[in-house]
């Protein structure tokens, strides 16, 4: 481990663990010199050129930003840092600091890796996706340590703090510019608001960018009251600068800013459209399913779509499924519920293959026992009629105007 981190870094581990505890906003801690100079200077010197094909947006155009995430090929110092980030004397300091158990290392490196930011390249604020997306894990920690040997402040890229964006009149903010070997671990939470204001280089400077290093650290489990469901990085786009008042005569930049405000806005709207959309879609596709799935138990496989049936598991006049008998069967039970305000005198009938059944149906919950010995193997058709439907709306009960005989609660075969 003393080869890669700052001696420091490991032995003030407690000190660190005191700041990071007592940090404004949410947890988190700056460190200087993370790395040892020898390791700092090997991995400026391996970082990979900007190339397109790394820079790619979320709607497929060439961006502002390059990641790499195969660390290990990038040279001989990203592969030791690899190594070390994965070691358990690593992860441990990590949890010392930060007071997390048991963390997690990401082999994929997903959403972490190289960062390479160029010229008017910004990130909004936000905060992170909270689930590992292959393995389920939660989101536990940030550290990022930027490689920037040549920096002024007033470039800008300062990474950012944020208390609660979403209140920006009220809405305090922690700066650290992104200078040489400086590190920043920070928890991962729905209140871990974060981004970075805008890099302005020189003229002189156009062939540096913003680099660092980013890597992710997860667990099993996490405290319940952190607990949320699972969600996308979700991002909140930057309010209008406090200079401007009302009355003000507007310069150049002035409009430059405001038309660059407003295109950043369109362009997140665009990127909500397109989510939703894609989340509609694969809510119907769910929707689909339930329609199609009835809830069947045994060593059998619903064949098709069942008919008839609604996804509350009301079921009209006639519902009509198939399904396969893995295992010999011996008889099917049909679990429903009536209402004590539907009328009563309805016969209830099933035909399954060749064989017929009938018997009231009575108010109340019921349960009908069909004997009927099927082999494995045997693909059956089954279909239930009731006699008559009722209507809610007809009846006074609500605003529903189906046609309903029965509350289906479950098929059991045996």
């Amino acid at each position: 481990m003393h080869t890669i981190l700052n001696p420091e870094t490991i032995t003030r581990r407690h000190e660190l663990a005191a700041g990071y505890r007592s940090a404004r906003f949410y947890p988190h801690i700056v460190i200087n010199d993370f790395f040892t100079p020898e390791v700092c200077q090997g991995l400026v010197n391996e970082f990979p050129v900007f190339r397109d094909q790394d820079a790619l947006n979320e709607y497929g155009k060439i961006g502002k930003k390059a990641y790499r995430e195969d660390i290990r090929q990038l040279g001989g110092t990203y592969a030791r840092l690899d190594e070390h980030v994965r070691s358990p004397e690593f992860l441990g300091l990590m949890g010392d600091i930060t007071g997390i158990p048991d963390l997690l290392y990401d082999p994929d490196y997903i959403g972490g890796g190289t960062h390479d930011n160029v010229d008017g390249s910004e990130l909004d604020i936000h905060v992170d996706f909270n689930y590992h997306p292959k393995r389920g894990w939660h989101r536990r920690l940030n550290l990022i340590v930027f490689l920037n040997p040549d920096w002024d402040e007033s470039w800008g890229g300062a990474f950012e703090l944020h208390k609660d964006p979403w209140e920006p009149a009220t809405d305090e903010v922690e700066a650290v510019p992104p200078m040489l070997n400086r590190g920043v671990i920070f928890e991962t939470s729905e209140i871990s608001w974060h981004g970075f204001n805008k890099v302005h280089l020189p003229a002189d400077k156009q062939h540096l960018s913003r680099r660092s290093f980013a890597i992710y650290l997860y667990s099993k489990d996490r405290p319940e009251e952190q607990i949320a469901p699972s969600h996308a990085t979700f991002y909140i786009q930057r309010p209008l600068p406090e200079r401007f008042q009302s009355g003000m005569t507007l310069a150049q930049n002035d409009v430059d800013q405001l038309s660059h405000l407003i295109i950043r806005r369109d362009q997140h709207m665009r990127y909500l459209y397109e989510r939703e959309k894609e989340f509609s879609a694969r809510i119907e596709n769910l929707e689909q399913i339930i329609r199609q799935r009835l809830p069947i138990r045994g060593y059998v496989q619903q064949l098709g779509e069942a008919e008839g049936i609604w996804e509350d598991l009301w079921v009209g006049q006639t519902l009509t499924f198939g399904f396969k008998n893995e295992r010999p069967i011996a008889s099917l039970q049909i679990d429903g519920y009536v209402p004590d305000f539907f009328p009563s005198g309805r016969k209830l009938s099933t035909t399954i293959g060749e064989l017929n059944f009938e018997r009231d149906l009575d108010v109340g919950p019921f349960q009908w026992q069909l004997d009927l010995p099927l082999e494995a193997g045997t693909e059956t058709q089954v279909s239930v009629e009731c006699s008559a439907t009722c209507n809610l709306h007809e009846l006074g009960q609500s605003d529903d105007i189906r046609d309903l005989a029965f509350l289906l609660l479950g098929i059991t075969t045996q």
